[in-house]
C-alpha cells in the first residue's frame, strides 16, 4: 500500500485501497458460493486452503478490453498488498474469477496459467468462476495466498516494531518517507 500511495496522499485514502482489496476478495469468495458459474466453490474448498495454513494475504485485480484476462491476473498477483511476497513459497492459493456472461473458458484458462506460473507446482490451487452481469465487459480476479512464513518477506523500509495485538506482524515507523517500500502487510492469523 505504501508503494502505491503518493507521498502527499492522506492515510484514509490509502486505507480505502486496502479496504477495496479486502471487499473484492470477500465478495469474490461469497459470489462463488452463492452465484451460478462455470466452477463453483463450497466451504470445504475454502477450509482446505485456509485451515492450518499459517498466514494468508489477499490480492485483487480487474481489467477490461482485449487482454483483460491476463491483465486482471497479473494485477491480482502484483497488488501492493502482497508486497514482495515470494508467492512461489505459498502452500495454498484460492482464486476467484468473476466476469459477465461474455467471459470465456479461454480467459479462465489464461488467468490460471498466469497464476500457476507464479506459484510452486506443489501449491494447492483451488479456483472457481461465477457470472456477474453487473460487470459485463470486465473480469475481476481475487487471490488468497496462504501458507506464508514471515521469514519469506522483505519488510518495508523503516523501523520494524512489534504490535501488542500480534507480535509477529511487522509495522513500519519512520520519520522519512520510505525509499523502496514493499507494501502493507495485510495478514490474517488463521
Amino acid at each position: 500500500m505504501n508503494e502505491s500511495a503518493h507521498r502527499s496522499e492522506h492515510q484514509p485514502k490509502s486505507h480505502k485501497y486496502a479496504d477495496a482489496v479486502l471487499l473484492e476478495g470477500v465478495k469474490g469468495v461469497t459470489d462463488l458460493i452463492v452465484k451460478p458459474g462455470l466452477i463453483n466453490l463450497d466451504f470445504a474448498d475454502i477450509n482446505t486452503i485456509l485451515s492450518k495454513a499459517g498466514r494468508a494475504m489477499m490480492g485483487s485485480g480487474q481489467a477490461a478490453g482485449a487482454n483483460r484476462a491476463e491483465e486482471a491476473a497479473y494485477a491480482a498477483m502484483s497488488t501492493p498488498l502482497l508486497g514482495d511476497l515470494p508467492t512461489e513459497h505459498a502452500t495454498g492459493l484460492l482464486v476467484t474469477i468473476r466476469g459477465g456472461e461474455d467471459m470465456t473458458l479461454y480467459e479462465v484458462d489464461t488467468i490460471m496459467g498466469v497464476i500457476r506460473d507464479k506459484v510452486a507446482e506443489s501449491a494447492n490451487v483451488i479456483f472457481g468462476t461465477c457470472y456477474d452481469p453487473s460487470i459485463e465487459g470486465s473480469i475481476h480476479v481475487s487471490v488468497i495466498v496462504s501458507g506464508i512464513k514471515m521469514d519469506q518477506f522483505t519488510p518495508p523500509a523503516g523501523k520494524v516494531r512489534k504490535t501488542a495485538a500480534d507480535s509477529d506482524v511487522p509495522t513500519t515507523t519512520t520519520d522519512e518517507p520510505a525509499k523502496e517500500s514493499t507494501g502493507l502487510f495485510g495478514f490474517f492469523k488463521l
